[in-house]
């Protein structure tokens, strides 16, 4: 238990807070032009998302009912990759379905906890602790693996779920801020406005 200033802050396991789920992995074979998004790691880890895979509607739905899928409110991991990759996060904050590559990716079903916001975790698992915590269990050589056990264990921080979504939604805030000044500098240096 952490105290700031009038504020009581728990520790506890991830699988304490949120049931930890992996995928089944789909062959190559099933991927498709149109259909219910299919996210790999590398979806997750870079911002443009040029070759976005997806899977029919009919598969999803029994892939659905056989493992589950990440719903509105949950947090994607990446745990399989690169060593900078793997650890990273997305939040899922709309309600459109999708599926996630087993193996590549875990999800944290924050949409059913009441203790733990999905936003709020995802800037956790980008401090300087969790970043440590995350490269000190990894496995493997050349593809690096953050496995549901490793995950499940994960030390995690945090005030009540009200102060969770406020602190979530400042950082948000500050996000959309800086990326809207980022656009306007960039357009301003495209039609050669001076800044200064």
């Amino acid at each position: 238990m952490y105290l700031f200033k009038g504020h009581v802050w728990e520790q506890r396991k991830l699988s304490e807070l949120s049931k930890i789920f992996d995928s089944a992995r789909i062959s190559n074979s099933l991927w498709t032009n149109k259909g219910v998004p299919y996210l790999r790691s590398s979806d997750i880890n870079t911002e443009s998302r040029q070759d976005v895979l997806n899977i029919s509607l009919e598969l999803f739905q029994k892939l659905d009912k056989q493992t589950g899928s990440p719903k509105q409110g949950d947090l994607l991991i990446v745990s399989g990759g690169t060593p900078k990759s793997v650890g990273l996060t997305f939040y899922k904050d709309d309600n459109s379905p999708i599926y996630v590559q087993g193996g590549a990716i875990l999800y944290a079903q924050t949409s059913k906890s009441s203790i733990v916001d999905g936003n709020f975790l995802h800037f956790e698992f980008l401090t300087r602790r969790l970043r440590k915590y995350v490269h000190d269990v990894m496995t493997g050589i050349s593809i690096r693996h953050f496995t549901v056990d490793p995950v499940s264990k994960t030390s995690i921080t945090f005030p009540s779920i009200t102060e969770q979504q406020n602190i979530s939604g400042l950082f948000d805030y500050l996000d959309s801020a800086i990326a809207h000044h980022q656009r306007e500098l960039f357009s301003r240096k495209i039609m050669g406005i001076k800044i200064y």
